[in-house]
C-alpha cells in the first residue's frame, strides 16, 4: 500500500498513472539510468548532461525508454 511505501496520499494517482504506463522491468530501468545520470552529475562526465535528462523525461512520459542516438 501507499502508506507502507511512505508515498504521501496525494501522490498516489502519479504512482498509479506510472505503473500503468511502464512495467515493473521498464521502471527499473528508468532507475538504473537514473544511477548512470547521477554519476555523471557528479562527475561532471557529459557536457549533454541537458539532453540526458530530456530523454529520461521523454522515457517516463511516453512509457517506454527512450535510447540516447
Amino acid at each position: 500500500t501507499l502508506s507502507q511505501l511512505k508515498i504521501w496520499p496525494q501522490r498516489g494517482r502519479l504512482y498509479q498513472g506510472a505503473l500503468k504506463r511502464h512495467s515493473e522491468e521498464g521502471l527499473s530501468s528508468l532507475l538504473a539510468f537514473c544511477g548512470k545520470l547521477d554519476t555523471l552529475i557528479k562527475t561532471s562526465q557529459t557536457p549533454q548532461l541537458y539532453r540526458h535528462f530530456e530523454l529520461l523525461i521523454l522515457s517516463f512520459c511516453l512509457g517506454k525508454q527512450v535510447i540516447l542516438s
